[in-house]
């Protein structure tokens, strides 16, 4: 297993829970700053299912009560779990929530390496021979199958000459903040607001933290000249809805810059490997499927791999068709939600995605 997000974190923990050996090679400890995000109820739900519960206890996390936006007009839709069997989301710490998948891992006999990064794959004519770089040295496995979950970077893949498909460019400019006043109580519902030049996410978190996004078009901060700081302190002059929630925080983080690009591998796998989560294909946040796909596309690979390990060659390519056909769909999804907000369909961010 190459990477150790929640992708690769549970598929790993389902190889072993079928008797395989699995070692899961992390290029990073799970302590660098990630940003929190959001699941669903039916991600909560699935992560029980999984026997994965115990990376969502709420001591650790910030329960949900559902997702206001405000999006295609100045009246707010309510997005509401109180009637799923769950009856909430959970908008999670991270990187707690990777180091609690690990956890479960190791209990379940999985090797870990980390930090580690994988320098050398071959094929075999029944195994890989492959070179890792771990703790000063290189160690050499001979796995008979290797998952890519190294998430956009799809370092495995890559290496296999393979390349992605990309939808057009874009990124998110992060500022999580701390220190919420005391007479302030932070509101349990994620927020999500349509703006000029992009839209905002807001969502409380655990021990008096938040994050705080916009998803915008890297042309239109660097076509402004101005510091980034600045530029994205003006923007949030005009989501009205986030800025009130993000006010009540004292202290603002550095910010963050990541792409949120869709896309995906144009092969999916090949003798002996496969990609899943984002090394296979990203989503626009807006989705709100990242950690959720991850779940999916874990677990529904290592019931793939565990059958062609025993014989059934097809199941593979079944799983990469149907993730293939996710992608497919996902796009237009996408598409239809981009066409409902109007307001600025003249801006450049809307334009482009409206065509």
């Amino acid at each position: 297993m190459v990477g150790g997000g929640p992708a690769g974190l549970t598929a790993a923990s389902e190889l072993a829970r079928r008797g395989l050996r699995v070692t899961l090679v992390q290029a990073e400890g799970h302590a660098s700053a990630r940003v929190g995000e959001h699941i669903g109820p039916a991600a909560v739900q699935r992560l029980r299912m999984l026997g994965l519960g115990g990376a969502v206890e709420p001591a650790d996390h910030f329960e949900c009560s559902g997702i206001d936006a405000w999006w295609g007009s100045a009246t707010p839709e309510h997005n509401d779990y109180l009637h799923h069997p769950v009856g909430f989301g959970i908008n999670l710490s991270r990187p707690r929530f990777d180091r609690a998948l690990a956890r479960l891992c190791r209990e379940r006999d999985v090797r870990v390496l980390s930090p580690a990064r994988v320098v050398r794959a071959d094929r075999g004519r029944r195994a890989w021979d492959i070179e890792v770089a771990f703790g000063g040295g290189l160690l050499r496995a001979q796995p008979e199958y290797v998952v890519d979950a190294s998430g956009r970077s799809a370092v495995f893949a890559r290496m296999q000459g393979i390349r992605s498909c990309a939808a057009e460019k874009q990124i998110a400019i992060i500022g999580g903040a701390s220190g919420i006043a005391v007479s302030r109580t932070p509101s349990a519902r994620v927020v999500i607001e349509a703006t000029r030049t992009g839209w905002w996410y807001f969502a409380a978190l655990r021990e008096g933290r938040c994050a705080c996004m916009l998803v915008t078009d890297p042309d239109l901060f660097v076509r402004s000249g101005q510091d980034l700081g600045a530029w994205w302190v003006a923007q949030l002059r005009d989501a009205p809805h986030v800025g009130e929630r993000y006010a009540a925080y004292a202290r603002g983080d550095p910010l963050l810059v990541r792409s949120t690009q869709s896309r995906r591998l144009d092969t999916l796998h090949g003798t002996g490997w496969l990609a899943i989560g984002d090394a296979a294909m990203t989503f626009d946040p807006l989705s709100s499927q990242g950690i959720a796909k991850a779940l999916e596309q874990g677990h529904e690979a290592a019931v793939a791999i565990g059958r062609c390990l025993e014989g059934d060659t097809a199941a593979v390519d079944a799983f990469a068709e149907a993730v293939s056909a996710r992608y497919a769909q996902y796009l237009g999804t996408r598409a239809a939600y981009y066409r409902l907000e109007q307001r600025w369909s003249g801006a450049q961010f809307w334009k482009s995605r409206q065509r």
